[in-house]
C-alpha cells in the first residue's frame, strides 16, 4: 500500500495522505518519506481524521485517509455519513 501511495503521489500532486497515527502500520510512512508536506497524522482521533480529509478535499486536494477499518465503523461513523457522504466530498 505504501509503494502505491506514493506513485500516486508522484502522478497526482493534489493527493495527500492522512494518518490516525497507524503509519507504521499501514506503510503510509513511505509517503510522509517522499512527501513530507503532503502528509498528516491527526493522532488518535479518527473523527478529525475524517473532518480534516473533509476539509481538504472540498479544498481541492485528494486526500487519502488511513487508519484501522473498524475504527472507521465505529468511532468516525457518523463523520463519515454527514459529512463525508452527504457532502460528497472526494476522499479515499
Amino acid at each position: 500500500y505504501g509503494e502505491a501511495l506514493v506513485k500516486v503521489g508522484r502522478a497526482y500532486p493534489d493527493v495527500v495522505a492522512l494518518s490516525a497515527d497507524v503509519s507504521n502500520s499501514d506503510f503510509s510512512w513511505m509517503f510522509e518519506q517522499a512527501y513530507p508536506d503532503r502528509f498528516f497524522n491527526v493522532g488518535i482521533a479518527e473523527q478529525s481524521l475524517v473532518d480534516v480529509a473533509v476539509g481538504l478535499a472540498y479544498s481541492g486536494k485528494i486526500p487519502f485517509a488511513n487508519t484501522f477499518a473498524f475504527l472507521f465503523a465505529t468511532r468516525a461513523l457518523e463523520m463519515v455519513r454527514t459529512h463525508l457522504c452527504y457532502g460528497e466530498a472526494n476522499v479515499s
